[in-house]
């Protein structure tokens, strides 16, 4: 009979941190570029920010986290440009300027940033003529929630265990 009670306790607490998450919310991505002459430059942001700034039909500048490069010392916004006008990013004084593939979707109002790689290259802030091959790589940042999360299931699991050795 104790082994049956500590099964479905275990049951109980795995149902219960299992389905104990939180509502969706945007979620945070890490942005990491280099390019062919060893320039890089690494930020973090919101999959779906809100905007500082908005060319329709041009631009979108957004705030960012942690900017750096070795181009420049720290930025906290990046504007990210259309395909149709060259694609790519620059910080607001065009020191990192780049071109090459649109790296978000919908509108400049209201950009969606994925995941993926896409291939964007220095570009010369006079003439925007491209000076090397890059690649800008997005990836997901673990949330501490989601860590959280996962480090209290482990931990009841355990301690269910452990009770369960005790009792048999």
């Amino acid at each position: 009979m104790t082994t049956f009670r500590s099964f479905v306790l275990v049951g109980a607490i795995a149902s219960a941190l299992t389905l104990s998450g939180t509502q969706a919310h945007a979620s945070l991505l890490n942005f990491s570029w280099t390019d062919t002459n060893g320039d890089t430059a690494s930020w973090t942001m919101d999959s779906n920010p809100t905007p500082i700034s908005v060319n329709t039909g041009q631009s979108t500048e957004v705030a960012v986290n942690s900017g750096t490069s070795n181009l420049l010392a720290t930025f906290s916004a990046v504007y990210f440009y259309i395909g149709t006008v060259g694609g790519g990013f620059s910080d607001p004084n065009a020191t990192l300027n780049t071109a090459g593939e649109q790296v978000y979707t919908n509108t400049e109002a209201a950009p969606v940033f994925l995941v993926g790689s896409y291939a964007v290259g220095r570009a010369d802030p006079n003439t925007d003529n491209l000076i090397s091959n890059g690649t800008l790589t997005v990836t997901a940042a673990p949330e501490p929630a989601s860590l959280a999360l996962l480090a209290g299931s482990l931990i009841g699991l355990g301690v269910a265990r452990r009770r369960m050795a005790i009792r048999d």
